[in-house]
């Protein structure tokens, strides 16, 4: 009893400077790394540092879980923890009363049981959840761990027998403290899952001055009047056209086939359209693999991975683009892997086990395109069909049973589809920008912009986008007067 009465005395007294300084300048710095995650995730497009386009950090750092009620950054209440604990540190001074440490220990333990719960909360959702990890977190959960597990060992907590002794935490106080730290544990989590998730619609322009980004070298760029693809053309006899169909999934409205001859070293498809955007920086010989027919009024590019979570949102928003504005608009769709073993751009030790078939993926939708130019609206539906991108073995089997296995062999002969993955990687570089803002995917190449869309799984999002597509071409919604435009029953004229 002595030594317990003992111990609970030494803790009540003001802690040495040393334990106090290590401690403030933990807080500190546990502090300063709240702050910064918290202007990355308020940024219109901020990325971490280290955190390149959708590698673990920025997936955790760009995912509903990243704020609270959809709108504060969870880094925000840290730093509100944080700032409350270095608060705290002060009331702990060698000339303050008896009184002031009391109120300081409550302070920090009520603090430390929050950021303990709380990391531990965090943890487990990048792991169960997420499924990916952000060093920065980690090591903000670390720092925080670390001071929290300080402050219950020092704080004065006492029995039920020596409640009443000077400057310690009566067993009334700590039970208070438990159950606030629950409570607003329990708040963080209930705001997390029932938060509205706001969209993120970045903007910008081409600037040519990522890596690789000459488009001019590339086989997208032609010389004008007249538009000649830059590579070598296959001279293939062009089969009769066939009337534009009105489904929104077919994707080219000409019926062509590859000529059954050697392999060529250029485009399988002579250049029947050139598409311009930026101002005509960027010239886009066409046909292409798109969505939508070859003779729409205007074209969108869309740069995505087969295997991005976010991109396979964006499918549906694309769709639904497609029956807003039917044949006015038609979307050439531009995979850019990332993964390295396609995309040079993505280190290899940055490789990540979900975008591991992402060029197999990319290479195959290619190829059905080649082989059988019409089969590629179900290949690119199948593939972006569900949560998760489908394996590349399935990913074959599909292939194969759309266009033939021996039409499909051949077809991934074809030097081309790296080349175009490649000219995709280059317009990608292009949009990127010096701050790195577009350094994200899914990206919308529209008329004179670029525009790279987190979506959110509500309406906002979408009704952006018909906005941004509205104000760049002039499209007007097929539709009824008074029908919901989100679920159109069907186009009107044209």
């Amino acid at each position: 009893m002595n030594n317990a009465r003992r111990n609970i005395d030494g803790k009540a007294r003001a802690p040495g400077l040393l334990w106090l300084w290590t401690l403030r300048v933990l807080v500190m710095v546990a502090l300063c790394g709240s702050a910064y995650l918290t202007y990355v995730t308020l940024t219109e497009g901020g990325q971490a540092a280290g955190c390149s386009a959708e590698s673990s950090c920025d997936e955790v750092l760009n995912s509903k879980w990243s704020k609270w009620l959809g709108v504060v950054p969870v880094s925000a209440l840290a730093m509100m923890m944080y700032a409350l604990m270095l608060a705290g540190t002060v009331l702990l001074a060698s000339d303050a009363t008896v009184d002031q440490r009391r109120t300081g220990w409550t302070l920090l333990s009520t603090a430390s049981l929050i950021v303990l719960g709380a990391g531990g909360w965090f943890v487990l959702l990048q792991w169960l959840v997420i499924e990916a990890w952000c060093p920065w977190c980690l090591s903000e959960h670390l720092c925080g761990a670390v001071i929290a597990i300080m402050i219950l060992l020092r704080a004065p907590f006492a029995h039920w027998a020596n409640r009443q002794r000077e400057g310690v935490v009566a067993p009334g106080t700590a039970a208070t403290a438990v159950l606030i730290a629950v409570v607003g544990i329990t708040a963080v989590i209930l705001g997390q899952f029932f938060g509205k998730q706001t969209g993120v619609l970045i903007t910008g322009t081409f600037h040519g001055d990522g890596p690789d980004a000459d488009i001019g070298q590339t086989e997208f760029q032609s010389p004008p009047d007249p538009p000649i693809d830059m590579t070598p053309t296959l001279e293939v006899p062009k089969t009769p056209t066939l009337p534009l169909p009105t489904s929104n999934t077919q994707m080219l409205s000409t019926a062509l086939q590859p000529d059954p001859t050697p392999v060529p070293s250029g485009r399988p498809y002579p250049v029947e359209r050139v598409a311009e955007f930026f101002g005509g920086k960027l010239k886009v010989a066409l046909p292409l693999p798109m969505i939508g027919p070859l003779d729409a009024d205007h074209f969108t590019i869309e740069m995505f991975d087969y295997c991005c979570p976010h991109c396979r949102s964006m499918h549906s928003y694309i769709k639904k683009l497609r029956a807003r504005y039917g044949n006015q608009l038609a979307v050439v769709t531009m995979p850019v892997p990332l993964n390295s073993h396609c995309n040079p751009d993505v280190k290899k030790e940055n490789d990540r086990p979900r975008f591991k078939d992402s060029c197999r993926l990319s290479r195959l939708a290619y190829g059905v395109w080649i082989a059988k130019p019409e089969a590629y609206a179900d290949m690119h539906e199948w593939l972006m069909t569900g949560k998760n991108a489908p394996s590349a073995d399935a990913a074959h089997g599909h292939a194969v049973e759309l266009v033939g296995s021996a039409a499909l062999e051949r077809a991934m002969t074809y030097p081309w589809i790296d080349a175009q993955i490649t000219g995709n990687r280059r317009i990608y570089n292009g949009t990127k920008g010096k701050d790195r803002k577009g350094a994200r995917v899914p990206k919308l190449v529209l008329k004179d912009r670029w525009k790279v869309h987190i979506v959110p799984k509500d309406d906002e999002g979408l009704q952006q986008l018909f906005a941004a597509f509205e104000a760049a071409y002039g499209l007007k919604p097929l539709y009824v007067k008074g029908d919901d435009p989100t679920q159109p029953f069907g186009p009107i004229g044209r």
